[in-house]
């Protein structure tokens, strides 16, 4: 058996998001590159401009020609156009950069997030949206914040450097200032980054109960529980609010350090600058030259608080993105299916156990449990035994089992999950449909699909009725999770997404729940029909239409408690004789249900 290839982040915990932003660079560095080149530009052009402006102040203190002072004032004028123009053409190359890093990163999210394992137990709404909308953060971060940063440091620098070449001691007053205000800042940069890290936790606290909030506004309403659910928002809200207040108290202590720093760079340089034109050693116009470049060396100061909020809540942002990218996915373990990807053959379930995080007992306990590659095999039991878990560990969708799952004689962790579902289809309980029309809904979104195929779907899951009761027909639109449509009605489009195509395995799980009782036997025979030229696992609590199917699998707290069809567990298992008399009181029925024609 191969091993299957992945795409991984590997590396410390939390610098994938590094990793990745490092890749997306790396395939526009030609773009970057522009970037840089029009810094640099700009970094001559704002050095140049006051040492002409210098020469034109000493010129015309020592009355030179009109010619000489012509010839400086249009190279000044050549340097500040030169300046305009690098300025457009970095901020053209950095759109177009942000556009890409966009659109990368959050394909990328997405793509993570479709790919995730949802057996995990850190799935926290509130966590993953604001990890979602960090990715404006970061953006902004690297097409903002960086070049503007790589401007504003690289000036200073090459302004610093000037600053040297005019007078050492004004050099050394700007390099003496400047070290005492990050010596001072360090330890708030520390500060900074722990109170953003406070602050996202509370975003995602707050966004999650917003989440939640919008997403059970029907049930808030019928409970009447709208006051408690404010009161947890005022809370969150109130939370959020804090951490955020607290970051800009910290931050305030970083702005008077880089303010009263700024107000010394002024004053050192003015000082001696001022005490060595006295001495001869500075003209009025060096002097000038001196304090227009220490105006650049100050600038980063002035933009310090603002650029180190923005790089601590980058840095949590990008560390929230790795979290992101490094979590786990779903993946074959091996790749063992066959070439062609078709499924072939029964299920076998031997010795399978699972038990969902921090749950006392096993869902699933040493289940062994053959089904045919045909036919309908109903499950049945009482809540908790574990129904719905089978059905999911034989989508793939809980990985950490122990035992064997076969679909084919083909371990299920060798399967690509994707492949293994696209030859499945499903429906159950908790119906899920998207905005969009009726037909993109059953056929998937898949525009290949004939209407006539679309039509013998809805007709199986006795939705036929309601598409003709749509003018559009199957245009209708759908509103999101289809709010429009009964309860019924989104099952019976669920169930004729399920069947349409021809898949090998339907697993139905209580797929009839929302109709009534002969509306839901009668579409659980007509499946059980159509599935005989296919494996049709069939969990349901009406016991009529689980009657009818080719064998029937009593669950009891994990395990097979029975096996057979319904009149052998009739006759041999008093848990299902339970059941049987149960459902007949609960139905009002008194005997047998007919046979299906």
């Amino acid at each position: 058996m191969r091993r299957a290839q992945t795409v991984a982040f590997s590396g410390a915990p939390g610098t994938s998001g590094w990793r990745l932003i490092r890749a997306i660079l790396i395939r526009r560095r030609m773009a970057v590159a522009g970037v840089i080149a029009a810094t640099l530009g700009t970094y001559a052009a704002s050095v140049a401009i006051p040492i002409v402006t210098q020469l034109i102040v000493d010129g015309i203190a020592g009355r030179r020609a009109t010619v000489y002072l012509a010839w400086l004032g249009a190279a000044a004028v050549a340097f500040a156009l030169i300046d305009v123009a690098l300025a457009d053409l970095r901020r053209k190359l950095i759109v177009a950069l942000s556009q890409h890093v966009d659109r990368r990163i959050s394909i990328e999210i997405m793509r993570r997030i479709l790919g995730a394992r949802i057996d995990i137990e850190d799935r926290d709404t509130g966590v993953l949206l604001n990890r979602v909308e960090q990715s404006e953060r970061i953006k902004h971060f690297l097409i903002e914040l960086v070049p503007s940063s790589m401007l504003d440091i690289g000036g200073a620098l090459v302004a610093g450097l000037a600053v040297f070449a005019y007078s050492s001691w004004c050099g050394f007053a700007v390099m003496v200032v400047i070290a005492a205000s990050f010596a001072g800042a360090r330890r708030i940069l520390r500060s900074i980054h722990e109170s953003a890290d406070r602050q996202f936790r509370a975003n995602s606290a707050k966004q999650g109960n917003l989440a939640e909030t919008i997403g059970a506004l029907p049930t808030i309403k019928t409970l009447a529980i709208e006051p408690a659910r404010l009161s947890q928002w005022a809370i969150k809200t109130g939370d959020s609010i804090a951490a955020y207040g607290a970051t800009e108290s910290i931050l305030r202590r970083f702005v008077r350090i880089t303010r009263l720093s700024q107000y010394l760079l002024t004053l050192a340089v003015v000082g001696i600058g001022g005490v060595e034109m006295m001495q001869g050693r500075l003209t009025v116009g060096e002097l000038l030259a001196i304090l227009m470049l220490a105006g650049k060396v100050a600038n980063p100061l002035l933009n310090a608080s603002d650029v180190a909020r923005q790089w601590q809540e980058a840095r949590v942002a990008v560390s929230e993105l790795g979290a992101l990218l490094e979590a786990p996915r779903e993946q074959a373990a091996f790749l063992a299916a066959r070439p062609d990807g078709q499924v072939e053959g029964g299920v076998t379930f031997r010795e399978v156990s699972y038990r969902y995080p921090r749950a006392a007992v096993p869902a699933i306990a040493s289940l062994t449990l053959t089904l045919p590659q045909q036919g309908t095999v109903a499950i049945i039991g009482r809540n908790g035994s574990g129904k719905s878990t089978l059905i999911r560990l034989l989508q793939g969708l809980l990985r950490d089992f122990e035992g064997e799952i076969r679909i084919g004689g083909i371990d299920i962790r060798g399967w690509p999950p994707r492949k293994l579902r696209s030859q499945m289809a499903v429906a159950n309980q908790d119906t899920v449909l998207f905005a969009g029309t009726i037909r993109e809904n059953v056929a998937r979104w898949n525009g290949n699909t004939s209407d006539a195929a679309i039509e013998e779907a809805l007709r199986l899951a006795g939705a036929l009725d309601l598409v003709a009761s749509r003018s559009a027909g199957l245009d209708a639109r759908l509103t999101e999770n289809a709010a429009n449509l009964s309860g019924g009605q989104r099952q019976r489009l669920a169930i004729a997404r399920a069947v349409l195509g021809d898949p090998k395995i339907v697993l139905l799980d209580e797929p009839t729940a929302f109709l009534d009782a002969e509306a839901a036997v009668d579409v659980e025979r007509r499946l059980c029909l159509w599935g005989r030229g296919r494996l049709i696992v069939l969990i349901t609590h009406h016991l009529a239409a689980a009657r009818q199917a080719d064998s029937i699998v009593l669950l009891d707290k994990g395990s097979v408690a029975g096996f057979g069809r319904h009149d052998e567990l009739m006759g041999s298992s008093a848990l299902y004789q339970s059941l049987w008399s149960d459902y007949l009181r609960g139905t009002g029925t008194v005997g047998d249900i007919g046979e299906l024609a």
